[in-house]
């Protein structure tokens, strides 16, 4: 469970770089919210990546209540996909130089 908290914000950061890049590039955001908050990057940028490290201080400290292990799966395997996800399209990218 420790690495996966640990990787939770990991992933975040990939997510937050990926999207600034993204949208710098004429990309879109899809989440209603995100896209609001992202009027403000540096901001929006803060208080995601916050929030991803006080979610895996707070299922750390509850770690021994299952509730805790299943929201942390639940929040672990989309950002690790999303982030996959990502560094395969950037690869891709610099590869082949779109």
């Amino acid at each position: 469970m420790k690495l996966r908290l640990i990787l939770i914000p990991c992933f975040n950061i990939i997510d937050t770089i990926a999207t600034l890049y993204l949208l710098s590039h004429g990309g879109t955001e899809l989440n209603p919210i995100a896209r609001w908050m992202l009027q403000w990057p540096i901001a929006a940028a803060l208080v995601k990546n916050v929030t991803a490290v006080l979610f895996s201080i707070c299922c750390w400290k509850t770690r021994r209540y299952i509730a805790s292990r299943i929201f942390s799966w639940m929040v672990f395997i989309p950002y690790c996909i999303l982030a996959l996800y990502y560094i395969c399209v950037f690869f891709l990218l610099h590869i082949y130089g779109a």
